[in-house]
Formats: structure tokens, sequence, C-alpha cells
């Protein structure tokens, strides 16, 4: 027998069946012998392989022996290796790569313009993760090139996606404004005063109404004269906000219900600077039918109500 040869396991009901088969295609058997109730197991010279594997495809080549035995199963491992490695540079290098730019914030328009600019300044899907110095600068030019819409911006990485998140700068609120002094732009119960100049006006814990003047820009001295100084800072008030929307519903009530509850979210968190947050929220009402859903829900807010 040839020393190079195959150590070769076939499940079949009868050794007969495979003998018969393997004559006839003219494959010459060594030590054939029962290894199990339908496990038979026999040698074959190695260059039989391929016409082993096409009249058995199911069976297993157990041993591979001799040199050129030897050969092939160092070629195969070898190769296994290879593909191995080839495999984990390019999980490393995949892993080293942006898979995803997403711009967090509720204008379209400006997630447009923030999408494209991220691109022109090198956040592109497949791109390589900048440092961290590369993201602030990044953060730094948006924050600068968008100053009229925005009151924030935050471009931070999170494994292989870049996220960039802002807040646009709130709405105008019309206050009768005979000086600088700080305004209530909205009802709610003064939390806390951040204060760099001014007089308050208002103790923490009272109930303020649109237009109540919160801080003062002047101050009397002694003598009844007025004394400008200024009014600057932040006034934080609990505020209450009632927010009603429709949308379309997904196949999975769950899954609207979760939507719709981030969408309100959103709407609520519109133009919120980072110290503001919502305190609570209460779902007032809420229904669902195969298309459409309508939200009806109260929040609890904490926000610098002083303009």
């Amino acid at each position: 027998m040839n020393k190079n040869h195959l150590i070769v396991k076939i499940r079949s009901y009868s050794s007969l069946v495979i003998l018969e088969n393997l004559r006839f295609n003219n494959i010459v058997v060594y030590n054939f012998k029962k290894s199990g109730d339908y496990d038979f197991v026999f040698e074959v010279d190695m260059f039989n392989e391929r016409k082993i594997k096409k009249l058995y495809p199911d069976c297993v080549i157990l041993k591979r022996q001799g040199l050129l035995g030897r050969i092939r199963n160092s070629l195969v491992n070898k190769i296994t290796i290879i593909a191995l490695l080839i495999s984990l540079l390019f999980f490393f290098d995949l892993n080293s790569r942006i898979s995803n730019v997403k711009i967090i914030g509720t204008n379209t328009r400006l997630n447009e313009l923030i999408y494209e600019r991220s691109q022109e300044l090198g956040l592109k899907k497949y791109a390589r993760i900048p440092k961290y110095q590369v993201l602030v600068d990044i953060e730094n030019v948006l924050k600068k090139e968008y100053v009229n819409d925005i009151d924030f911006v935050e471009v931070r990485q999170n494994g292989t996606i870049v996220s960039i998140r802002y807040q646009t700068r709130k709405d105008s609120v019309d206050i009768p404004s005979t000086n600088n002094s700080l305004y209530a732009k909205k009802n709610g119960i003064i939390s806390h005063y951040v204060l760099t100049s001014g007089i308050k006006m208002v103790e923490e814990g009272q109930y303020v109404t649109q237009g109540t003047i919160l801080v003062s820009d002047t101050i009397i001295d002694t003598s009844g004269n007025s004394i400008y100084v200024g009014a600057y800072g932040q006034v934080y008030a609990r505020t209450w906000t009632i927010i009603e929307l429709n949308g379309q519903a997904t196949n999975d009530k769950a899954e609207t219900f979760l939507i719709a509850m981030q969408s309100a979210k959103d709407t609520m968190c519109k133009g919120f600077a980072l110290e503001e947050k919502i305190l609570e929220e209460n779902v007032l009402k809420y229904e669902c039918t195969t298309n459409k859903y309508y939200l009806k829900i109260h929040f609890t807010c904490l926000e610098n109500i002083g303009i």
C-alpha cells in the first residue's frame, strides 16, 4: 500500500453497499472494519480523496498519513491561520473606522446642513475614527459657523458611531421691556438663581406669571438715586407644559408608544440648554389605532425662564 493514504469514516446501513460502490469506482480499500452500529472505517490512497468525497459528501477524513498527508495538513493549517489573521486585520480595521454619523437635533434643515458640513470636515462613513482633539476642533467649528441657529453643540464618539448633538436657540418671547432687567418668559415656581449681577425681585419658591420682573438691573442708593448695575444670569423655575401629538403608528403597539413618547420629549426639550431638563412626565391620554396614534402628555420641567 502507498505510504500516503487516508483513514476515512463513512456512515451506512451496509458494509456491502460501501464496498461494492468503491469497487465499481476503482477505489482500492485497505483495513476495512466496522467502528459503530452504522460507522465503517477504512484506508485508501490519498489520490482517491476527491473520488471518496464525491461518492460520500458526508464522509469524515480521520487522518492523512505519509509525507504528502503531513504536507497537506500543514498547508491546510497555514491557510486557516492566514485566513484567521486576515479576518482579524479586517475586524480591527473596521473597528477603527466610522460606521455612522448621527445628527441629533429637532430642526430638519439644520440636520442636513450640519451633516453636510461634518462630511466636509472628515466625519464620513468608513473614514478613520478621529482623535478626541479632532472631534473637539470640529465641535468648535460648528459652534462658530452656526452661532445664530444653535445654543449648544457636542461632537462625541461611541464605538464606531460619531454623534453630533445640538440644541436650537429658543424662540423669543415678547416681553414689555423698558430696560435690561430679566423678566419671566412663562409661568413657574422659582427654583434658584445663577446671577453675575442684578437684584433679585422674587424669592425662591414663589410662583410667577409671564412678564413678572425677576431680576432688576438697577439699585437705589441711600439717597434715592438709581444706579445701573445690569442684570445678567439665569433664573431657573419649575414649569408645566402639555404637549399633544398625532403620528403614524407601526405594527407594534409597544414600539408605537415608545416612538410617541420620544417624539413628545424631543418636542419638549427643543432648545433646552444643558442645565434644563424634564423632571416629571404624566400621560393624560393615549390612543392607538391601526394607522395613527394620539398622545397628550403633561411635563414638569426645570427651565431658565429669565429673559
